[in-house]
């Protein structure tokens, strides 16, 4: 061998001994070492990955959501190698990343034009869709058949619910008025033999959502005036199973209510007897608007007669007993407002309105001079709740009322320093003035 040849396989392998990745693929990086690269890799299907992953049914409904983040090793190739897991993550959602990571595929790193192994971050979002997550995607998607065809009114009504939806009024509305012209356009100038075959039903729905948008933006005269219309239109819908059923009865309550905006309490009436009369399904909801609208009147007999019709609608519900007595104790029928006070007491798994219910029989019974059962209504409520100030300042009431002044005032003082609010404050404050000096000193 010559010198010359000698030196040179010395010179290389003195290279191999200091520099040994000369002579050799490159090394796999640590996770955390940090590579120079002119250019990191760049995931070349990740949304589809991302997609076929989708989201664990398990961790739906579970209710779990949130992010994972792999960090993954991708080698000269682009190709996925391994991933290790950074961060807190459900083990649900980073076990569906496990199943479908290694097919992602990378444009690989650069460092100085070279292809190299690197380590990178790629993170996946789990993220649960809520209501208006799905209305935006709806809308999103009729824009695309509104793009594709702007003469079909029924998806301008379709896109005009998904507005309504999202309380985008305006947007609605707009909408409905395109699918109101563009279907009057469509049927205009069909002749008098073919009118059977016109959907009148789009056109009552249309008039129904565009009415209600109108109330949802406060404008009730246009509203009233749409809803008419609407229900006007469905007497000429001929089809018994349309979208005019289910909706009919909602059109009178609604323009019942948008009446009783406008004050018009007789056209109202008339709205949600209707209703009780033509759909027994929709009665309860009627019954309860009656009552709401009684009470404004200050028509206590009405409104509990709306009550009663709403009992037998809800036999369950404490809340009407509650409701029922306290107007039967406003129009002095003892007996009867401490028999629906009592079942609420009795029956509620509300601890508040079980107290309630014991406070208002004992005002009542104070009221009407039966002091010991007034005091035995007070200590059923304390006996649930033994700071409630209302309950202390019953007890007081009933207290001064037998000339117990010393319990009377400390009880009094109770209420108020427990955080007595509302009209009772002043009173009970002017009370322990006037008749108790010695403990206000």
């Amino acid at each position: 061998m010559n010198r010359k040849l000698s030196a040179a396989i010395s010179t290389w392998i003195c290279l191999l001994v200091f520099f040994p990745s000369w002579g050799m693929a490159q090394d796999e990086p640590g996770i955390n070492d940090f590579v120079f690269v002119e250019k990191e890799p760049v995931p070349l299907n990740l949304k589809e990955v991302r997609e076929t992953i989708g989201f664990p049914e398990a961790a739906a409904d579970l209710g779990v959501e949130g992010n994972v983040i792999a960090r993954i090793l991708v080698d000269e190739n682009g190709n996925y190698v391994k991933h290790k897991f950074i961060g807190k993550a459900e083990s649900l959602l980073r076990d569906a990343v496990s199943q479908h990571i290694q097919e992602l595929s990378f444009e690989p790193a650069l460092s100085e034009g070279k292809p190299l192994k690197f380590w990178m971050n790629v993170p996946f979002a789990f993220r649960l869709l809520t209501e208006n997550d799905l209305v935006e995607k709806a809308i999103s998607l009729l824009d695309a058949e509104v793009a594709q065809d702007s003469g079909n009114y029924m998806v301008y009504l379709k896109r005009g619910l998904q507005f309504k939806e999202l309380s985008r009024v305006d947007a609605a509305i707009a909408d409905f008025n395109t699918c109101l012209k563009l279907y009057d356009e469509t049927y205009q100038d069909l002749p008098e033999e073919d009118t059977t075959v016109v959907p009148t039903e789009f056109k009552y729905y249309a008039l129904y959502a565009r009415g209600l948008t109108y109330a949802l933006k406060g404008n009730y005269a246009t509203a009233s005036e749409d809803l008419s219309s609407a229900i006007q239109w469905a007497s000429t819908v001929e089809i018994a199973d349309s979208l005019v059923s289910p909706t009919l009865g909602n059109a009178y309550l609604e323009r019942g209510y948008v009446n009783f905006q406008l004050e018009n309490d007789e056209e109202a009436m008339k709205n949600y007897e209707w209703v009780i009369e033509n759909d027994p399904e929709k009665a309860c909801k009627a019954h309860a608007l009656i009552a709401e609208l009684r009470l404004l009147q200050k028509d206590l007999t009405k409104t509990v007669e709306a009550y009663d019709n709403l009992i037998n609608c809800n036999p369950d519900d404490v809340l009407l007993f509650y409701s029922r007595g306290f107007y039967k104790g406003e129009l002095g029928l003892l007996d009867e407002a401490i028999t629906d006070l009592s079942v609420s007491a009795e029956k509620s798994l509300n601890s508040k309105l079980r107290v309630a219910s014991h406070n208002r029989i004992a005002y009542l019974l104070f009221k009407a001079e039966e002091y010991d059962r007034a005091l035995t209504a007070v200590q059923a409520a304390k006996d649930i709740n033994v700071l409630n100030p209302i309950s202390f300042y019953y007890e007081g009431l009933v207290l001064l009322a037998q000339n117990n002044q010393s319990a009377a005032c400390e009880a009094l003082n109770k209420s108020i320093s427990y955080g007595l609010t509302g009209e009772e404050l002043p009173e009970a404050e002017a009370l322990v003035q006037v008749n108790c000096p010695t403990i206000e000193e």
